[in-house]
């Protein structure tokens, strides 16, 4: 047996995933979603004079994913 093979006798703490339930009609369009969050992008990284600065891309991040959260509560509320 090669040192990369792993052998294990014992598989009663393996556990299997559950099945995700079906998706519900009317949930998040898959493009309106992609379109949200490259508007989300856009309005914090498109501006005129937006140059690279490592420094800045963790401010940026959360910034983009904020927008973004917020983007989805919206839409989520629509669909209620």
């Amino acid at each position: 047996m090669s040192s990369s093979q792993v052998v294990r006798s014992d598989t009663s703490s393996i556990r299997t995933q559950e099945p995700l339930p079906p998706k519900k009609p009317g949930g998040f369009s898959v493009d309106e979603v992609s379109k949200m969050v490259k508007g989300c992008i856009e309005s914090r990284l498109g501006g005129q004079g937006t140059c690279y600065s490592h420094s800045s891309v963790s401010h940026w991040t959360a910034g983009i994913v904020e927008d973004v959260l917020k983007q989805l509560s919206v839409m989520n509320d629509n669909y209620k």
